[in-house]
């Protein structure tokens, strides 16, 4: 399985989101709190070309935020991603 990474910030109900399916799902992942961090939000941004939270990264892939994610686990491509 890919590494998981995910920007995320507190408070945040779609980072929640994203972390609550990881965890049901036994999916590991590696989360980078940027709250009140101005050097991580810049690193999120650089990475992501976004600002908003969650940013989440599947391998070298950039997945985007929590919609972009349900998103594909509503079309079944999520662990696809996770495993190739």
């Amino acid at each position: 399985m890919k590494q998981v990474v995910m920007y995320s910030k507190t408070p945040c109900a779609y980072c929640t989101h994203a972390k609550d399916y990881f965890k049901e799902n036994a999916i590991p992942f590696k989360e980078i709190d940027v709250t009140n961090n101005p050097a991580l939000i810049e690193e999120m941004m650089k990475k992501s070309a976004r600002k908003t939270t969650p940013q989440i990264f599947i391998g070298d892939q950039h997945i985007g935020g929590w919609d972009d994610m349900n998103a594909l686990i509503h079309k079944g491509e999520l662990k696809k991603i996770l495993s190739d």
